[in-house]
């Protein structure tokens, strides 16, 4: 039969690859610059995906064809500040998180609203520094039982039963999670506890983990004399009255952002025009953490320098501070922005007031190469050894 024939069957395979190619070349990502290749295929993205280099691949795609890069058939990443404030602070327009995010537990719309009830407040350094003596005081035998823990059954129905009760004080994450009017059930309740949990413990932990690991190099060893003097001259100041350990944490968090990957969502019905270009609906679009804090070389001089004086500086502050996007921005940027500012310059302080750090004879730089996570960023080598050595003053 004629269906069955070699010449048949090859000249269908290559009429249905050329009405391939031809859809793909006239489709609205077509127009967006990006590598021949991504035109059909993501597997070139995937394979990144696979060997934890994402981030940078899409970063270097960035340094190569601009602000505006196409990355797969249907996903386009961006780095402008108007793409920022479409994609993510466009007042809940539509841009729906991809499939992504159906690894937590809670998320949605709703979430936006449960955000503003619980959004910190920015006094959060004060409360910070006045309960620090008492956690340290207890911190030792918390890290006990993490390093041998017991085995608790009742531990998991402990919580979610008492979730029920109406005894939270007022002041407590679960009370405000119980407020009238609440959409939470109980398990909403519990998975959104652990969610915070789990945001504040890696985020604020890799951050630290790069910064310090820069702060102990020889380029950088001045910095932390900078630090110590800051410490020792203001001993009695507030976390938001040192301007030089505001800007070495906030240099950090510029060079180290905690979740430096694409941040992806869904264009909504109807098709958007972002940054000139028209993208239908359902199409992938995203910004980087990575690639908008440094591909701005105007805002961003020398980008891939840690400078922290950059951030002393009166001129072009606003437009540098726009442009920091470690904890993202919009109804679902982080809500524990303040406290985790709070906490990370809380250890910056107690640690450079007191000790010198060193990298470890062991640690080699080839180890602290970012190595892309799920949600997060680790060093390469999965550790970070420094020497502490105590200050003379």
């Amino acid at each position: 039969m004629l269906i069955s024939s070699p010449n048949f069957v090859s000249g269908a395979a290559a009429l249905f690859l050329f009405a391939h190619l031809i859809i793909r070349l006239c489709s609205a990502t077509a127009k967006v610059p990006g590598p021949f290749i991504s035109n059909f295929t993501s597997l070139v993205l995937k394979w990144h995906e696979l060997n934890a280099n994402r981030t940078v691949y899409i970063h270097e795609l960035h340094k190569r064809y601009g602000p505006v890069v196409r990355v797969a058939p249907n996903e386009v990443s961006f780095t402008s500040i108007d793409a920022l404030k479409e994609i993510y602070g466009s007042g809940g327009s539509g841009y729906d998180k991809t499939e992504f995010y159906d690894l937590f537990q809670v998320y949605g719309k709703r979430i936006k609203k449960l955000k503003v009830k619980l959004k910190l407040k920015r006094n959060t350094d004060r409360l910070v520094q006045y309960y620090s003596p008492v956690l340290h005081s207890f911190g030792s035998k918390i890290l006990a039982s993490f390093a041998k823990p017991r085995s608790i059954p009742l531990a998991d129905n402990f919580v979610i039963e008492n979730a029920k009760e109406n005894g939270a004080a007022g002041f407590t994450v679960l009370n405000r999670l119980k407020e009238k009017n609440s959409v939470l059930d109980t398990m909403d309740m519990a998975a959104e506890c652990l969610d915070h949990m789990a945001a504040g413990i890696d985020t604020t932990g890799d951050v630290l983990c790069f910064l310090m690991w820069e702060l102990s190099q020889p380029r950088s060893i001045k910095y932390q004399r900078l630090l110590r003097d800051e410490f020792l001259t203001r001993a009695d100041a507030s976390l938001d009255d040192l301007p030089m350990l505001d800007a070495v944490l906030n240099e950090g968090l510029r060079c180290f952002p905690a979740i430096p990957m694409s941040l992806p969502r869904y264009v909504p019905q109807g098709g958007r025009s972002i940054d000139g270009f028209f993208l239908p609906e359902r199409t992938v679009v995203s910004c980087q953490a990575m690639s908008v804090h440094r591909i701005n070389h105007l805002v961003f001089p020398e980008p891939d320098k840690f400078c922290p004086e950059r951030w002393l500086e009166t001129e072009g502050d606003a437009d540098r501070r726009r442009h920091q996007w470690a904890f993202s921005s919009g109804g679902r940027g982080c809500i524990g922005k303040h406290l985790a500012m709070a906490e990370m310059k809380t250890l910056l302080r107690d640690v450079y007031s007191r000790y010198e750090t060193k990298p470890h004879e062991s640690m080699k730089s080839e180890l602290m190469v970012m190595d892309d996570q799920l949600i997060s960023s680790r060093p390469l080598g999965k550790r970070c050894l420094l020497r502490f050595v105590p200050t003379k003053d």
